[in-house]
């Protein structure tokens, strides 16, 4: 059975845009402003929900500075002049499985990584029946 997870709604969390177009592999951002980020934080570099969004996190090491997000990792796709960059306090998800509501759920499978390029996360709970309940946790995987 295919548990579709919808994200939590992020439009009021921290928000930039990005002043230069960022490459495919780019290292760093280029934003408006980087007040409200700190190292370490995972962003939804594009509109969640929209193809080529990508999760991407600020360097664990490297506090943002002037106007420059330095990335732990490269991008994947190019984003062009104001693309927003939202902070996300989470990267992961897990899914949880009970045979009754008030019942005792446990993990099914592992945590999985967000789909920031859908408004949900799909998980696969092969055990799952129409009369299972289901509980989720997103969650910051490097805290």
């Amino acid at each position: 059975m295919i548990i579709r997870i919808d994200h939590p709604d992020i439009s009021g969390n921290e928000k930039t845009y990005l002043t230069t177009a960022s490459t495919v592999g780019a290292s760093t951002l280029t934003v408006q402003n980087i007040e409200g980020f700190y190292k370490g934080e995972f962003l939804v570099l594009g509109k969640l929900g929209e193809e080529q969004t990508e999760l991407v996190r600020i360097k664990s090491d490297l506090t943002p500075t002037g106007s420059t997000i330095t990335l732990n990792a490269v991008t994947l796709f190019a984003h062009p002049i104001n693309t927003p960059v939202t902070y996300i306090p989470f990267n992961r998800v897990v899914l949880y499985s009970s045979s009754s509501k008030n019942g005792t759920y446990t993990q099914v499978g592992s945590s999985v990584a967000i789909e920031v390029d859908q408004d949900f996360t799909e998980i696969n709970h092969t055990t799952g029946a129409t009369t299972t309940w289901y509980k989720t946790r997103f969650y910051n995987s490097e805290v």
